[in-house]
């Protein structure tokens, strides 16, 4: 335990430079995002995906905030509910989760081992400054910060594609970490660094050397990276933001084994949490547009319906002067 707290004393120079860094890209980030023309339509299943998001041209930043509040609530209560919804493909993918969770557990003490001997070898000059970067990209306030970042920069900017991803990746890091939150709590796991065993699960735990498992930072990075990955991926058609994304939150769930905080389980389960978290989030998005789309299509289609053809009148030149033709609608 005494090394424990020693090697995270150590680091903390360390973490103040690299946040400085990763902030800088994070700003690269968001000049990218605002940059792009929301005219820049691409398509995702046959949905332009500039239109993802309703136009807020016409509404204040106020009306826009209480309308983006009401989504994200709505979009809650989705995530509470979906369970209730699954298809056959959906309890498969959770099943698998758990599978795979039940199945790292026999060998979480020995990938502990093999971990624990990286801070001691000679590479650990560089990997300790990346273990570094990924625990920050994890922390709370970090995930948070950058989530409503995107959001208000995309509400000050008024460019609807960023303002609606910063509200998704707020919405999948706050839903996943709830869901991380009670998971913690109810398993009451002991961390790595107790050295009381991977299988010392105790229940109803609210300390956080005995919530182990999942790992929160494991969530929210994975949570936060899906949301970014999809949505940068509808606007440009690329994989390179989502390789560079879902390497950050990968690095993050590492870190927590090789800071012996946490179990190679918990690590799983809790990227698994935040993946699920942010897919759904921009799955309800998605059916929120088709849903708006339907509307204003049936809308169209039932004012054609009542409003009555006009007369038709044409003329055209002719080899003796010229013609005169009216129809009747």
């Amino acid at each position: 335990m005494q090394s424990h707290v020693a090697m995270k004393s150590r680091s903390l120079p360390v973490a103040q430079i690299l946040l400085s860094v990763h902030i800088s890209i994070f700003l690269l980030l968001l000049f990218l995002f605002a940059c792009s023309p929301q005219s820049f339509a691409h398509t995702l299943d046959g949905i332009p995906t500039s239109a993802v998001a309703p136009d807020s041209s016409s509404r204040t930043a106020g009306e826009t905030f209480v309308n983006d509040f009401k989504d994200a609530f709505h979009d809650g209560l989705g995530y509470v509910s979906r369970p209730v919804r699954f298809s056959g493909l959906d309890w498969f993918l959770s099943a698998s989760v758990v599978a795979g969770s039940i199945a790292f557990l026999p060998n979480d003490e020995s990938l502990r081992r093999q971990m624990q001997t990286l801070p001691a070898s000679p590479a650990n000059t560089a990997l300790a400054p990346v273990a570094e970067i990924g625990r920050i990209y994890g922390e709370t306030l970090v995930a948070g910060g950058i989530a409503a970042a995107v959001y208000g920069g995309g509400l000050l900017a008024n460019e609807d594609h960023m303002r609606v991803t910063g509200r998704l990746a707020l919405e999948a890091v706050v839903y996943g970490g709830a869901l991380n939150l009670v998971l913690k709590s109810a398993f009451g796991r002991s961390r790595p660094f107790l050295e009381e065993g991977s299988m010392r699960f105790q229940g109803l735990q609210f300390t956080n050397e005995r919530t182990s498992f999942p790992s929160g930072h494991a969530t929210l990075a994975f949570a936060l990276s899906t949301v970014l990955s999809e949505r940068i991926y509808e606007r440009t058609k690329t994989p390179w933001a989502s390789i560079g994304l879902y390497s950050l939150a990968a690095i993050t769930s590492l870190s927590r084994m090789y800071h012996d905080v946490h179990w190679a389980s918990d690590v799983f389960l809790g990227s698994a949490i935040g993946i699920g978290a942010g897919l759904l989030v921009v799955q309800l998005e998605r059916e929120r547009h088709e849903r708006a789309e339907q509307s204003v299509q049936s809308h169209s289609e039932s004012h054609s319906s009542l409003t009555p053809p006009l007369p038709a009148l044409r003329i055209f030149p002719t080899l003796n002067g010229i013609a005169l033709v009216y129809s009747l609608p």
